[in-house]
């Protein structure tokens, strides 16, 4: 066999966009920065932006749709993609030789049907696995509890080397015991404001500018108690409250279920919650249009928004 070039790493990026997405373009540009021999393997979604950003990009994965309808049909197709996604992965590891496999996140979803895969491909090439595991504790269940921690352990099965944000005793119990921890701190996301901004920002979304703003970026999840700012809202008649992003999954309170809150306490008027994911070229409106940024987690371990508050 071909001799494998020093510093050779391979890339697996399955997230189309989104907070995964713009870590892993990150990563990449700061490898590529630094010489290192790299090919990143993703799909269309992220390959149309990152063809002149410094890095080989290797266009390999399926995207799966996002507005499949009807639900049990979008969620078939989910499954599908990733199955095969990972298979191609794994055929890349062997078909590349890498050195180095460095994964864009954690995922366990069906991985009883893929990891098998992962492993043959580290048997083969003896690649070293790493991922970045931005959610340790993984509370997001697929199928009941027996197939949700059979899955975490067959996904951590192939892997080395865990690179987090941070460590805490819920964090490393979270995490197999042969998986080699390394801190590797949150970046700086970079946010340039002006008075512009904020004008145009509150204006389009229909926020009177003598309003204080409170502002909730990122998933909208249990975790962040987003009812409790909610409650407070009729205690202060000039705050108004920002939720921006996705809802994180179905075993989430819904949107409706907010604006219910915020109907029943009578102030619907001052709550906007826009339903969807904040893209890097909108995110300086929405911080501009904010005086206050809520982190109100229910622990201090998912608290990545912090970089986005870096320069106001």
């Amino acid at each position: 066999m071909n001799e494998r070039p020093k510093n050779a790493f391979l890339m697996l990026v399955m997230s189309a966009d989104g907070g995964l997405a713009e870590y892993a373009h990150a990563q990449a540009a700061e490898l590529a920065k630094r010489d290192v021999r790299l090919v990143v393997a993703c799909g269309k979604r992220f390959a149309e932006t990152r063809f002149h950003c410094g890095y080989q990009v290797t266009q390999v994965f399926l995207d799966a749709p996002a507005k499949l309808r009807p639900l049990i049909l979008r969620r078939l197709v989910y499954a599908a993609v990733l199955v095969v996604n990972e298979l191609v992965a794994a055929a890349m590891v062997m078909r590349l030789r890498p050195r180095v496999v460095l994964r864009d996140g954690f995922r366990e979803y069906l991985s009883p049907l893929w990891a098998w895969a992962h492993d043959l491909a580290k048997r083969f090439t003896e690649a070293r696995y790493a991922v970045v595991i931005h959610d340790p504790v993984r509370l997001n269940y697929f199928g009941p509890d027996w197939l949700h921690r059979a899955s975490i352990a067959c996904a951590y099965r192939p892997l080395d080397v865990g690179l987090i944000h941070q460590r805490s005793p819920e964090i490393d119990a979270a995490i197999a015991n042969h998986i080699k921890l390394v801190v590797v701190p949150h970046g700086i996301f970079c946010v340039r404001l002006n008075s512009h901004h904020a004008s145009e920002a509150r204006k389009i979304l229909g926020i009177s500018n003598s309003a204080r703003v409170l502002i909730s970026l990122g998933y909208i999840a249990d975790r962040k108690n987003l009812d409790l700012p909610i409650r407070t809202l009729p205690q202060f008649p000039n705050v108004h409250l920002l939720v921006a992003g996705k809802i994180a999954s179905a075993r989430d309170r819904s949107v409706h279920y907010y604006r219910e809150l915020a109907e029943s306490l009578g102030v619907t008027s001052r709550l906007t919650i826009i339903d969807r994911f904040i893209d890097a070229q909108e995110l300086p409106a929405f911080c501009a249009a904010a005086d206050i940024f809520l982190i109100t987690y229910r622990s201090e371990e998912h608290t990545s928004e912090l970089q986005s508050l870096t320069n106001l």
